[in-house]
C-alpha cells in the first residue's frame, strides 16, 4: 500500500454523520494522550493532517480522513482517559466510540495504539474486550518505540503480549518520530483493503 494523498473530510458527531461513507472505513483508538494524531501525520506523510495539540483529549469527534481519494477513509477515534476537556465532555466519548463500532457498516480494521513503555490501562482491555465483542479484527500499535533501546524494545513488546492475551505478531512497534513501523502498517491495510 502506497499513501499518495489525504484529506481531511469532516468531524463526525453522531452515526449520521459518516453513515454515507461507502469507501472502507479503517479506525485509530486509543487513550487521549497515545498520539493518535502524530501517527496519522506519520502515516500519510502530511505533518499538517491531523490536528496534533499539546494538551490531551483535544480530539471529541470521529475525524475521517480520505486516503488516495476515497479508496478508503482513516477514522480518528475519540480518546480515552485523561481529558482537558473536562469530565463533562468525556462522558460523551464513550457513547459515540461504541456507536461507530457498532454501527459503522464499512468498518474493516482497528489499529489500537499503545504506549509501549507503560503497561495497558484497564481501559485499554476494555476497548479490546469491546472489539472482540463487536467481532471487529484489529492490531495493537506500540507507539513511541523510538523511546526504547533495542535491548529493551523485544521484552517490553512480549510482555505487552502476554499483557493483552494477545500474539507477539498481532503488535507492530511503532515510533512517529522516526516512522519505524511505517512499511509494516502500510502494508497492513493493503492487506484488509484486498
Amino acid at each position: 500500500m502506497i499513501i499518495k494523498s489525504a484529506e481531511f473530510i469532516k468531524s463526525c458527531a453522531s452515526e449520521k454523520d459518516w453513515a454515507g461513507v461507502s469507501a472502507p472505513l479503517i479506525a485509530t483508538a486509543g487513550k487521549s494522550n497515545v498520539g493518535k494524531s502524530s501517527f496519522i501525520n506519520m502515516l500519510t506523510g502530511n505533518g499538517k493532517l491531523a490536528r496534533v495539540s499539546k494538551e490531551a483529549g483535544r480530539t471529541r469527534l470521529v475525524n475521517l480522513f480520505s486516503i488516495n481519494g476515497g479508496a478508503f477513509y482513516l477514522a480518528d477515534l475519540p480518546g480515552w482517559g485523561y481529558s482537558a476537556a473536562g469530565k463533562s465532555v468525556t462522558t460523551g466519548f464513550g457513547e459515540l466510540t461504541e456507536s461507530f463500532l457498532k454501527n459503522a457498516a464499512n468498518l474493516k480494521h482497528i489499529f489500537m495504539l499503545v504506549d509501549i513503555r507503560h503497561a495497558p490501562q484497564e481501559t485499554d482491555r476494555q476497548m479490546l474486550k469491546f472489539m472482540y465483542y463487536c467481532g471487529i479484527p484489529f492490531t495493537v500499535l506500540a507507539v513511541k518505540s523510538d523511546k526504547l533501546s533495542g535491548a529493551k524494545l523485544n521484552p517490553q513488546i512480549d510482555a505487552l503480549a502476554a499483557d493483552l492475551g494477545l500474539g507477539r505478531d498481532n503488535i507492530i512497534p511503532v515510533s512517529s518520530l522516526t516512522k519505524a513501523g511505517r512499511d509494516k502498517v502500510l502494508q497492513k491495510i493493503g492487506e484488509i483493503l484486498r
